[in-house]
């Protein structure tokens, strides 16, 4: 879910990810600005109780050559992060 308040408020959008399969944020979220143009995979490290986001070089859902990531607590409220949603943990 993000917000222009940090951690809820108006103008709130939640989203729906897949997990553990590649997915090409343009063709799952149809002109929706939040998302990037490069494939997407996300997965759950139980043990950490983190969502770990995995970007990729490709742009159809093929999931190529990993070229970031970054961990989210499940248990935490994070971000928002950048306009409208400037603050981020």
């Amino acid at each position: 879910t993000l917000s222009t308040d940090k951690c809820g408020g108006k103008d709130a959008k939640s989203y729906v990810t897949p997990l553990d399969t590649c997915y090409s944020p343009p063709a799952l979220f149809q002109n929706d600005s939040q998302w990037g143009s490069y494939d997407v995979r996300d997965s759950l490290t139980p043990l950490t109780r983190r969502l770990r986001r995995a970007f990729y070089d490709t742009k159809d859902g093929s999931c190529g050559a990993e070229t970031d990531h970054f961990d989210i607590p499940l248990d935490q409220c994070v971000g928002p992060f950048g306009t409208p949603r400037p603050w981020g943990d």
